[in-house]
């Protein structure tokens, strides 16, 4: 009786520290290298990658909002960059907005749905909207873009370049 109490306490600590070790630092393939035909937006071809949103991963990420997650990204080596995102808020927690309608004038609070990161130990950020990525960062002297491929970006399709390359 002891010893199944005993496991039982162990296998319900062991879950909740996997549970609160996901919402307060977490690793996560966000993005996998895309089997799409990307069209090169950069002088030197090589600087232009496409990248696929891992959707499953991605709506996990927006409903828990941890704390802080590892991306690892593909460089233009071939090599990963491995990023660590830091949770921080760029708005308040409501937004006082106005809106003129046919009833005129009038203000309401809205609650922003992105969530927000920084690059720990480095310069960018990264923005989980509804249904894309968005990020910026510096990498070995390069600004590196992240984006949705074209503005329906519903099929997950992103891309990585250099902005300094930029046709």
């Amino acid at each position: 009786m002891i010893n199944i109490n005993i496991n039982r306490l162990l296998s319900f600590l062991f879950i909740g520290c996997a549970i609160v070790s996901w919402n307060s630092s977490a690793s996560a393939q966000l993005f996998t290298p895309s089997t799409s035909n990307v069209s090169a937006i950069t002088f030197d071809k090589s600087k232009t990658v496409g990248v696929t949103l891992d959707q499953t991963i991605f709506e996990e990420l927006r409903k828990s909002y941890p704390d802080e997650f590892t991306i690892m990204l593909p460089d233009f080596q071939g090599e990963d960059i491995e990023l660590i995102l830091e949770r921080f808020e760029a708005f308040p927690a409501t937004v006082k907005v106005g809106i003129h309608s046919e009833k005129g004038y009038e203000e309401m609070n809205y609650v922003p749905r992105i969530r927000t990161y920084k690059v720990k130990g480095g310069s960018g950020s990264f923005v989980l909207l509804k249904d894309y990525v968005l990020g910026t960062f510096q990498h070995r002297g390069m600004q590196i873009e992240v984006k949705p491929i074209d503005d329906r970006a519903t099929d997950g399709e992103h891309i990585l370049f250099d902005v300094n390359d930029l046709i």
